[in-house]
């Protein structure tokens, strides 16, 4: 089984990621820095798809360094909140709401 860093040198992710950095003209799609190293972010992840190449790349951004830890970090405490406020909700209940809210934002993109 490949490591996420190993899939990350595949060749079908690396295509995938200068599509999507070619298709945001190259630069940091919230800070519009061109110069300092780019990443290109996942925006969602499931866990059905192991593989970084297998996703849609509407769901996929191009970032600077900065932002991308300033969005990961920001990502990693909106989910610690949201754990804590649905603790107590019904899974059933959680997994419903959470299913309409990902089909809702994937209908805009």
């Amino acid at each position: 089984m490949m490591t996420w860093s190993e899939k990350l040198r595949d060749p079908r992710w690396q295509k995938l990621r200068l599509e999507v950095m070619q298709r945001d003209d190259w630069k940091c799609v919230i800070c519009d820095d061109r110069r300092n190293h780019l990443n290109v972010h996942h925006i969602v992840y499931t866990r059905h798809n192991p593989n970084p190449w297998g996703y849609n790349p509407a769901t996929l951004q191009t970032l600077c360094k900065t932002c991308h830890e300033e969005r990961q970090e920001l990502i990693d405490n909106v989910a610690n909140a949201m754990k804590l406020a649905l603790k107590n909700v019904p899974t059933n209940r959680v997994r419903k709401m959470a299913a309409k809210l990902y089909n809702e934002a994937m209908a805009e993109l």
